[in-house]
């Protein structure tokens, strides 16, 4: 019920604030991200349009136009957005991986090749790019390369359960029976991680998590570092994927006077995402704090 209520409460402030200023591109984006988290994306859509015609240099725009044609089935129109967006800001990480999905969708497996193969090295996305490579080798009958990739993939998010299915279908093709029975076994529905901070933020907002967070970091500024804590958990029971918030309670907890709680936060980030510098770097000052040189 508090969930709701603050949800309903911030809905109510953005379509005020739209109505102050309908001509500004930001609360016309923002107005469009709440009305798509709901399902509402025939009212979202013209919102992230003349969110982006208003300021046709704002990478978000363009991007969650791409999300929100790709969620709906229309890849043709969200290969066109992400294309935009990847001309306004070619190096966010999630791009390659958006575009590759895209092409491999519409079965022009060259281009999906070309923009997974460029995917970069973060954790948080190697994976997946690995996940839908190792597919396509499946559909070349390239088998021993799915293999390789699909085996790199579970190594790199060993939570992904979806990744054994594949696996197993490579390993019957090369003749291996008892490698394909162990990973028909263990084959599940989650799927490799896929670290979008833009997606992300809608998350927060789909399940009522981002005004806790807004909470949380207002009560650090001021000091209330268990308020804090508080509202980052009730923020993160609703967004448990959010490695950025687990990093900021982690935060909060060490202000808070609870440094191995704190420590053992950013350790399971970094579990998940090896390549979260922000974690490595608090958890470095930590053990300066203790004289850990």
């Amino acid at each position: 019920a508090d969930a709701l209520e603050a949800v309903q409460r911030q809905m109510a402030e953005v379509y005020t604030s739209w109505q102050e200023d309908p001509l500004d591109s930001d609360r016309n984006g923002r107005l469009g991200m709440h009305l798509s988290v709901y399902g509402k994306n025939s009212a979202a859509e013209p919102l992230y349009r003349r969110a982006w015609i208003l300021a046709p240099n704002e990478f978000r725009w363009a991007y969650y136009l791409g999300y929100l044609a790709f969620t709906g089935g229309r890849t043709e129109t969200a290969i066109d957005w992400f294309e935009q967006a990847q001309r306004l800001n070619p190096d966010y990480p999630a791009l390659g991986l958006r575009l590759g999905r895209a092409w491999y969708e519409l079965g022009d497996f060259k281009r999906a090749r070309k923009a997974l193969m460029a995917v970069g090295g973060s954790q948080g996305l190697r994976a997946a790019a690995l996940y839908y490579l190792g597919q396509i080798d499946l559909l070349d009958r390239d088998y021993e390369q799915a293999v390789k990739r699909l085996r790199q993939a579970l190594v790199m998010d060993p939570e992904a359960s979806r990744i054994h299915y594949p696996l197993a279908r490579a390993y019957r093709a090369l003749g291996k029976a008892d490698q394909a029975r162990h990973h028909l076994a263990l084959q599940g529905s989650q799927m490799p991680l896929l670290e979008d901070p833009l997606v992300q933020e809608l998350k927060a907002l789909e399940r009522g998590a981002r005004p806790y967070y807004i909470s949380a970091m207002e009560q650090v500024e001021q000091g209330q570092y268990q308020a804090a804590v508080d509202s980052f958990r009730l923020g993160l029971e609703r967004d448990p994927d959010n490695h950025n918030a687990w990093i900021s309670l982690s935060r909060a907890l060490y202000l808070a006077g609870q440094p191995e709680q704190a420590k053992q936060g950013l350790e399971q980030v970094l579990s998940r995402a090896p390549n979260k510098v922000l974690a490595i770097f608090l958890l470095a000052v930590m053990s300066d704090g203790a004289g850990e040189r």
